[in-house]
């Protein structure tokens, strides 16, 4: 994960629900927050300092694929909050992609 979505992580108990995660993600700051659910195929975690709720995903995509996703999900209330995460999640999967294609 730190290859692609943050430069630095501290997850001390794991990525199990109610785990408390401290990430520095690249080009969008601090992630203090906990697990809210960890299914085994979909983690979720709180980020409180966007007042959002950041989903990493894998699922079947056709009989022999998977796909992953990256969902934001942002309650602030400000019109330009989603806007402003973007271009770092955008780069964030690009980068993932870059390390899953090498």
């Amino acid at each position: 994960m730190c290859d692609w979505l943050c430069e630095q992580a501290d997850v001390p108990n794991g990525m199990v629900d109610g785990a408390t995660a401290a990430l520095m993600l690249r080009d969008l700051g601090p992630l203090r927050g906990r697990v809210i659910t960890n299914s085994g195929r979909e983690v979720l975690l709180e980020w409180p300092e966007r007042q959002a709720v950041v989903g990493l995903k894998t699922f079947a995509f056709g009989p022999h694929a998977r796909a992953i996703a990256l969902d934001v999900s942002v309650w602030d209330g400000r019109s330009n909050a989603d806007a402003e995460l973007t271009p770092g999640m955008d780069a964030a999967v690009e980068r993932l992609l870059q390390r899953l294609t090498a």
